[in-house]
């Protein structure tokens, strides 16, 4: 029988706030676009604001490294256009985000569920390739991949990479083909005319310009498994609100969504491990710049 909890009722009226998050999620872990609808997209437009760009040689070998040193690896040659060209000699605009912090993955409106079953993140990633004068898309070509090796200072056996996929209002995450999906752990000693980086984590390859996440099941029986549901005010609705259960001691995040019949906000894979500490975040739009935040641990 489904165990529903009705976890907390949140009154936000207080929290009225102007936001912009560039510098505020990192303090506030909470706060922190695809799937949602109405008004509360005007958030998502707001804060989706992380991405950094470069422009590289498409016939060079490129490495990026992140602020976390991390370390990507473009091979010369590797990008396509729509027509299946080969992009030969160019400037090429490369769009990359990484995240790591739950926050972000709020801010990006990425829960971590595969399926209906909960996952715990390693690390989120997107790039993107373009023309940088006509801002046509391009493509890894066949048989090219970009290579990721990941810092992470106490990497988990048994990750593997999945692609992100919207579902209506939700957000799933796809096992992707063994052949490319697999996640090393590894140590690697990188060196440039700037740096030496000595790194140990997570190794594997991307053959596609997509969001990317790189994760472990965290499998439970189903004894040990709840739902959650979120009741608030009736101005807040699948129009202008959004909540997420996000939990402390896990790298997961659990998107709750809005039951117009109900009028509750609940995850619908019955996918909330028993006993966890976590903290439900509903962000709503009330008006231009205007935001509503309500922040609850249970």
């Amino acid at each position: 029988m489904k165990l529903e909890k009705e976890i907390l009722r949140l009154w936000l009226p207080f929290a009225a706030i102007c936001i912009f998050l560039s510098g505020c999620y990192q303090d506030a872990e909470y706060f922190i676009k695809e799937g949602s609808s109405g008004a509360i997209e005007h958030f998502f437009d707001a804060v989706q604001t992380l991405e950094s760009t470069t422009t590289i040689n498409s016939n060079a070998e490129t490495n990026i490294i992140t602020e976390d040193n991390s370390i990507i690896t473009i091979p010369a040659n590797a990008f396509q256009d729509a027509n299946g060209n080969v992009v030969n000699n160019e400037n090429v605009q490369f769009e990359y985000l990484v995240i790591k912090d739950k926050g972000v993955l709020v801010m990006y409106n990425k829960p971590t569920i595969s399926d209906g079953l909960l996952l715990e993140s390693g690390g989120v990633f997107y790039f993107e390739a373009s023309n940088p004068t006509t801002n046509e898309d391009y493509q890894l070509r066949d048989g090219y991949s970009i290579l990721v090796r990941s810092i992470d200072p106490n990497p988990q056996s048994g990750m593997e990479l999945f692609t992100g996929e919207e579902r209506g209002i939700e957000y799933n995450w796809n096992t992707v083909d063994a052949e490319w999906g697999d996640v090393m752990i590894s140590e690697w000693v990188f060196q440039d005319s700037n740096q030496v980086i000595d790194g140990f984590g997570y190794e594997f390859l991307v053959d596609s310009l997509t969001w990317i996440n790189c994760d472990v099941f965290y499998d439970l029986p189903d004894d040990q498994k709840t739902s959650a549901c979120v009741t608030l005010p009736e101005i807040y609705t699948t129009q202008n609100t959004i909540v997420f259960g996000i939990f402390t001691d896990i790298n997961s995040v659990v998107g709750l969504y809005g039951d117009p019949q109900t009028k509750k906000f609940c995850d619908n894979y019955d996918a909330m491990p028993i006993g966890y500490n976590i903290t439900f975040v509903s962000i709503s739009v009330m008006g231009n710049d205007i935001y509503h935040f309500g922040m609850k641990s249970a």
